[in-house]
């Protein structure tokens, strides 16, 4: 009882623009910005239909943002705030590499294109070609976003990052060449602190390195950390910078073969040298209390606001959920049971810095904030398992197993919705090869007749 009332105390801080359930449709992609807003964006009919809600979940704004340039099957990317302003760029692209995948260099129209919701209107647009993996936002203030674009001409291990900025005109100014960042796929952040750019990499799980860079992309110094449990594997299920002089690193360490595991925590400053660090053995199923609860790829998240740790755990027992709790000391606060969704596909998100539970019915995605009063809605249906999926993360090959003895239809998508990989097959196991699917999260849906099953799972 201690920790849940030391929990509430947290709560008397909580954020003005929090709501405590939101919902979207289904294959939206969700865009927290300032004020409390939210954009989403969903491609449909080769068109990027957008919604703005205010902070009470309110439409404020839609209207739907087409491809200048006359072609098919375009793909919605992503959509970044010019930081302290209501400007954004949105970024749609065109893939003209027959069979690309976005998972080795690419010839790619990229168009960018300025909303200003003061004004409610696409102001402008810049359309380019580039040869690439592919293109991702970093804004840098309220007059310029940087741009990095992947370059992976001598292959993906390792691969290049060229640097150039759009301002809020959409002038193209480059910044630098693409010999100024060698990466390897892996789990990658860049962070900007007084006019210097941190970039964070996480390799092999356990391996760690920040590299500072001046504004022209110059490089002012590069350290290394391997943050271990006392297991042989180790998965950092979260790393973030909390503020300008901290970075937080969640691990889960585990044996094959043994049923303990080890959750790791670690402060760090920002030249990856340790402040604290703490292990402790995570909670036991029941009925055993023998297996422990484990974690998965962004199913830790951080509220900022109330400086609270959330992870969100699966049972290996029985596919059940909780979400534990945890103070920025690593004391535990409570547990929360999850009786809503679909265990395979629940996530953490963050909105206006709160932590909600995002998860999915037929036609909407469903946000339901998160405290020690907050312990779900509907149980989550107990039905067998139609087709099991592993390794989860991957490397090279995924491979299913088909349980229910019919002809079933598999998809692998993007968490946007497009599709890379489709079959039809009866077979026992289903093997797929991963070596043209850049590092991410991805979706597989089993079909079997009327029955739809969808598991997510990481390729490194």
């Amino acid at each position: 009882m201690k920790s849940i009332l030391l929990f509430f105390s947290f709560l008397t801080s909580v954020n003005l623009y929090s709501q405590n359930y939101y919902s979207f449709p289904v294959g939206s992609s969700i865009y927290n910005i300032s004020n409390g807003n939210i954009i989403t964006a969903k491609l449909s009919n080769n068109k990027t239909h957008l919604k703005a809600y205010d902070n009470t979940g309110a439409i404020f704004w839609e209207d739907s943002l087409s491809f200048q340039i006359p072609v098919n099957s375009v793909d919605f990317k992503w959509i970044s705030q010019f930081k302290n302003s209501n400007t954004f760029l949105i970024c749609m692209s065109k893939n003209l590499t027959p069979g690309g995948l976005y998972s080795i260099n690419d010839t790619i129209i990229y168009q960018f294109t300025k909303l200003n919701l003061d004004t409610e209107q696409f102001e402008n647009h810049y359309v380019d070609t580039f040869f690439t993996v592919g293109i991702s936002p970093f804004p840098l203030n309220d007059s310029t976003t940087y741009l990095f674009k992947s370059d992976a001409t001598n292959g993906l291990n390792p691969f290049n990052i060229e640097t150039f900025s759009l301002n809020q005109n959409l002038d193209y100014s480059f910044i630098a060449a693409s010999d100024s960042i060698e990466t390897s796929p892996g789990i990658r952040t860049f962070y900007e602190y007084d006019d210097t750019i941190y970039f964070h990499e996480n390799f092999n799980i356990d391996f760690h390195i920040m590299t500072k860079y001046t504004l022209d992309m110059s490089k002012i110094s590069q350290n290394y950390s391997s943050i271990s449990s006392s297991m042989n594997w180790n998965y950092a299920y979260y790393t973030k910078s909390i503020n300008r002089d901290s970075l937080l690193v969640i691990t889960e360490g585990y044996e094959s073969g043994n049923p303990n595991i080890i959750w790791r925590f670690d402060w760090l400053n920002l030249d990856l040298s340790p402040i604290s660090s703490h292990e402790i053995s995570p909670p036991t199923e029941e009925p055993d209390n023998i297996s422990p609860y484990r974690l998965k790829f962004y199913n830790v998240q951080i509220d900022e606001t109330n400086k609270v740790i959330y992870l969100l755990a699966t049972s290996y027992y029985n596919n059940g959920q909780k979400i534990f709790t945890y103070d920025y000391n690593f004391n535990f606060l409570c547990e929360l049971d999850v009786y809503s969704g679909n265990s395979d596909i629940n996530v953490l998100t963050t909105i206006n810095n709160l932590v909600y539970l995002q998860n999915y019915n037929s036609n909407e995605i469903e946000l339901f904030h998160l405290d020690c009063d907050n312990v779900g809605l509907e149980p989550i249906a107990e039905t067998k398992e139609m087709f099991t999926l592993f390794p989860n993360p991957a490397d090279n090959k995924v491979f299913i197993i088909n349980n229910s003895n019919n002809i079933i239809e598999v998809i692998i998508s993007t968490t946007d919705g497009k599709n890379l990989f489709s079959i039809n097959s009866d077979d026992t196991q289903i093997s797929v090869f991963l070596s043209e699917f850049q590092s991410g999260i991805y979706l597989v849906t089993v079909k079997n007749g009327s029955e739809i099953r969808t598991k997510r799972f990481v390729k490194n």
